[in-house]
């Protein structure tokens, strides 16, 4: 008897990421390539789902049948939620929406607003906007006119004006009733349009708010921008939020596996970025891992090979490489699309040290990729052949394309390329601004300070190489190195006093250091006095983080000072057992710690709030308006772990029944052996995000300690 093979496509679509994800289980890679197939069959029907009706809908329209046109529209708008081409949505656009009655006018002017918003066309919707808030502002629902007001703050930021953006966000923020949903995309519309430090605290407020509203994917894409900017500053931190990031992901679903892959990759790329080669690779070869055997992600995969191809040469593992390499070339044999073709070639030409044809650099530009314009025009840029003027031009192009798209992983490098052009041709002031903009977006990009400051000392631009060098301390710190060539620049400029401060903190095995030092000496005046700067305490709105790091202090002072407040002796008179209401004297610990840490006036703390079936242990409005769910349990001493833990799912009914996602479980540990043992300091359980801390109650200390 013939043993059956049993065979199973399983397809997963995401409508919050545009992601479509598919499996196939058993039979032959043949039967795999017939699976490929049919996902690429489901996800064109599942994309072009409208198509018929709107081309009935088109045809009533052509007629000026606009009532019959709009039942066909009512009917049917809902096959467009899985929609992102523009072609549907100028389809929806031929509608005369004037012929139309009031009330119908007005449904379908919403629609047309929030799909453009979706398909990131909003080329009409400021005019759809003003018309829609000028006749039917007083009939929207208060949170519906809230988003109509932040799509416009979008359309406007999109247009470039900024100034009346920012007023729009914040006027959605400060409104009354507003959904942390909206207040979330409202900051992250902020976070767009700000620079450097402002940019990211709105992009905390929008994770802690889209926390909040249960949207994790987009919280993460928040904590993402904040990591890029951090990992210019601080790659610890930056490697902290990546982590965090991380942790929020299971490989529950096809797509979740997807998403951790590319947040695997992103870590991967960055570590490669900071020259930690080692666990880079470890990070890209778990990215394959997690994407092979998935259909839909063959770009995405094919990206973690060639990552991993590049991460093996460069820690000497060739015939690791070689076999990413022999990997990567069967996929790119199953991948039918038109950029990754083009991608293809402009490798080619790249590894044969080929320049792009005028025709196929047309080519190019004609794609909607991006990325792919923007290193063809980087790469062409390089053409010895080239003049100035052309040379420039393309940068200028390729400059205004990612300054577009906000890419910082090739701006540093557009930055960088300029400055060069404008060094080589002497026109200096001109350079140093293009090498710090290098910098502000990589502090990595050690050519860039390097041929900055050669110039710059070549020059005798000394007050410059100053500004620059203070830019370098206040990023990296007073490195032996930076403060040496600061204390150059110092002592050229003749102030003795600060040159002779930064030359003690330079490099003793520098053989100039001692003659550098001598003549500060020899120079020194009593006119040179350096002013101490004040650090101001934090008077910030507080985020999900900042109120982790305080529970942690909280921790930490119950430890060292009051845990023998919770225990008192056995009958025995040598053992020990919780007292009286052990948690009880915990919140009641821990309000007064929050009420003199934060103020009184600053935050409001509800004890022992209803929601649903139970009672929260403590709800918490911080400053800034983060709603959070506190829960605290004992463990150990009687309390069993199982306890303890049920507080996740205690903290996960609260959420439920109130207006937060987020919520933090403290628990009071005392068990001698097991200490902190079960706890995950994060995790994301159905779009519930739950940070935990274990207080170390143990009445026995290890004095070996």
């Amino acid at each position: 008897m013939t043993e059956k093979i049993k065979q199973q496509i399983t397809f997963e679509m995401s409508l919050d990421t545009n992601i479509s994800i598919a499996k196939f289980e058993g039979g032959s890679t043949e039967s795999n390539e017939i699976a490929i197939e049919i996902a690429n069959r489901i996800n064109n029907v599942i994309n072009n789902l409208s198509d018929k009706w709107l081309s009935k809908f088109l045809d009533e329209v052509e007629k000026s049948n606009f009532d019959e046109a709009y039942i066909i529209f009512e009917e049917n708008k809902g096959t467009l939620q899985h929609s992102r081409k523009v072609e549907d949505l100028n389809s929806l656009k031929k509608m005369d929406f004037s012929k139309l009655d009031a009330l119908k006018r007005k449904d379908f002017l919403i629609f047309l607003i929030l799909f453009s918003a979706m398909v990131n066309d909003r080329t009409d919707s400021l005019g759809y906007i003003d018309f829609l808030l000028k006749n039917y502002s007083d009939k929207l629902d208060a949170d519906l006119l809230q988003n109509i007001i932040l799509e416009k703050a979008n359309c406007l930021a999109n247009d470039g004006h900024i100034n009346i953006a920012r007023i729009n966000y914040n006027k959605v923020i400060n409104a009354e009733g507003v959904s942390p949903a909206t207040i979330a995309w409202s900051y992250q519309g902020l976070s767009i349009i700000s620079t450097d430090l402002d940019r990211i605290k709105y992009a905390q407020y929008a994770a802690d708010f889209h926390f909040q509203s249960g949207n994790k994917m987009e919280a993460v894409r928040n904590l993402i921008q904040i990591s890029n900017f951090k990992g210019n500053i601080d790659p610890k931190e930056a490697i902290v939020i990546f982590d965090k990031c991380i942790a929020l992901y299971e490989e529950k679903s096809l797509v979740d596996r997807e998403l951790l892959a590319s947040l695997i990759h992103r870590k991967s790329n960055y570590l490669y970025k900071i020259n930690q080669i080692k666990e880079a690779l470890i990070l890209a070869e778990r990215a394959c891992d997690l994407r092979r055997g998935l259909i839909g992600n063959e770009i995405e995969l094919s990206s973690s090979l060639s990552l991993a191809e590049i991460l093996a040469g460069l820690d000497n593992q060739a015939e690791k490489g070689e076999k990413y390499r022999a990997e990567y070339e069967l996929l790119k044999e199953k991948i039918k699309d038109e950029n990754f073709n083009l991608r293809e070639k402009i490798l080619g030409l790249i590894s044969n040290s080929e320049f792009v044809s005028n025709e196929f650099l047309t080519e190019v530009l004609a794609s909607d990729d991006s990325e792919l314009i923007i290193s063809t025009l980087l790469y062409q840029s390089t053409d010895k052949d080239l003049s100035l003027d052309d040379a420039m031009t393309l940068l200028e192009k390729c400059r205004v394309y990612a300054e577009k798209e906000r890419n910082n992983n090739v701006l540093d490098v557009i930055y960088f390329s300029i400055a060069e052009k404008y060094r080589v041709e002497g026109l200096y002031d001109d350079a140093y601004v293009f090498y710090t903009k290098s910098l502000k977006i990589n502090q990595f990009n050690q050519s860039s300070v390097q041929n900055c400051l050669g110039m710059l000392f070549q020059e005798g631009k000394w007050k410059q190489a100053q500004t620059f060098l203070e830019e370098r301390i206040r990023i990296i710190g007073e490195l032996p190195n930076v403060c040496f060539f600061y204390a150059r620049a110092l002592l050229e400029d003749k102030q003795y006093q600060k040159a002779l401060k930064y030359f003690n903190k330079s490099d003793k095995s520098n053989p100039k250091l001692a003659d550098y030092q001598s003549i500060c000496i020899d120079n020194l005046d009593d006119s040179q006095f350096e002013s101490m700067p004040i650090r101001e305490g934090w008077k910030e709105t507080i985020t999900s983080d900042i109120f982790f790091e305080i529970l942690k202090e909280f921790s930490n002072s119950i430890s060292t000072s009051s845990r023998m407040y919770f225990w008192e002796k056995g009958e025995d008179k040598i053992s020990y057992k919780w007292t009286k209401n052990p948690e009880e004297k915990s919140k009641q610990l821990l309000i007064t710690f929050l009420n003199a840490k934060l103020g009184f006036d600053s935050t409001e703390i509800i004890q022992e709030c209803r929601a649903g079936a139970g009672f929260i242990d403590l709800y918490i409005i911080l400053p800034g308006g983060l709603k959070v769910i506190v829960e605290l349990k004992m463990c150990g001493g009687g309390y069993s772990s199982t306890y303890a833990l049920s507080g996740e799912s205690q903290i996960i009914h609260y959420q439920q029944n109130k207006t937060t996602n987020l919520g933090y479980l403290v628990v009071f540990d005392g068990r001698t052996r097991d200490y902190g043992k079960g706890f995950k300091e994060i995790q994301n359980i159905n779009n519930h995000t739950i940070y935990a801390i274990a207080v170390d109650m143990r009445h026995t200390i290890d004095k070996s300690i």
